[in-house]
């Protein structure tokens, strides 16, 4: 498993950087909606058809495979699933709620000055939170099935600090060079405003990462 998701967090990480270059390159050369999602569309293909070609296959994993695991699989997802689709509403508020705030607050200009600072403010953090997350929740879940309390707590600490350490870094990486983001990513109308939002959004997300790793960590318990 250990393997498996080490492959998992490196695909995640190769996908996310090769989006932004190839989105960045792309825009560059011709800006326009259909080269943005070309170069996403790109940077999947690419990583997926790397990741097949150039990687070894790994072996079956037959660890803590559970007796009739695939019986009644359907049925036992939805008894699952179901109890949280009323979180998609809370979800949606809280992902996009901030930009109907602001427009009923002050116009339609400010949102897009928002959003635009707010999509580069929280990518890194997001990026960095999603391969350590990637990485470590399947294996601090398997130790915890597995019963070793020792490797759930080594695992939640090593989670824990890299969230922890990685949303500080992004955060006063914003704060310092927040400015010279701005003007190599921002046309010239959306700097003025853009690294003050760049420094809190990734402060936000780097307090909403360490409250996710928490969250994971009662969850075991």
């Amino acid at each position: 498993a250990e393997r498996r998701q080490a492959r998992y967090a490196m695909q995640n990480a190769g996908m996310a950087w090769l989006q932004m270059l190839l989105c960045a390159v792309g825009l560059w050369v011709f800006a326009g909606p259909e080269t943005y999602v070309a170069g996403q569309l790109a940077a999947t293909m690419l990583v997926l058809l790397a990741m097949s070609r150039l990687l070894p296959r790994l072996p079956p994993d037959t660890q803590l495979v559970l007796p009739d695991a695939e019986a009644n699989l359907l049925p036992r997802g939805m008894q699952y699933g179901l109890p949280f689709a009323a979180l998609l509403a809370l979800s949606w508020i809280s992902s996009i709620g901030d930009r109907y705030l602001l427009k009923w607050l002050m116009d339609d200009a400010a949102v897009g000055l928002y959003a635009a600072a707010y999509a580069l403010g929280s990518r890194p953090t997001l990026m960095v939170h999603g391969v350590l997350g990637g990485f470590s929740r399947p294996l601090l879940f398997q130790a915890a099935s597995a019963g070793d309390q020792r490797k759930v707590r080594s695992i939640f600490r090593f989670w824990l600090l890299g969230v922890l350490a990685s949303g500080i870094g992004v955060a006063l990486a914003m704060m310092l060079l927040g400015k010279w983001v701005a003007q190599l990513l921002l046309a010239k109308e959306y700097r003025a405003t853009a690294p003050a939002i760049f420094f809190w959004v990734a402060a936000a997300y780097a307090v909403f990462g360490v409250v996710q790793v928490v969250e994971n960590r009662i969850l075991v318990d």
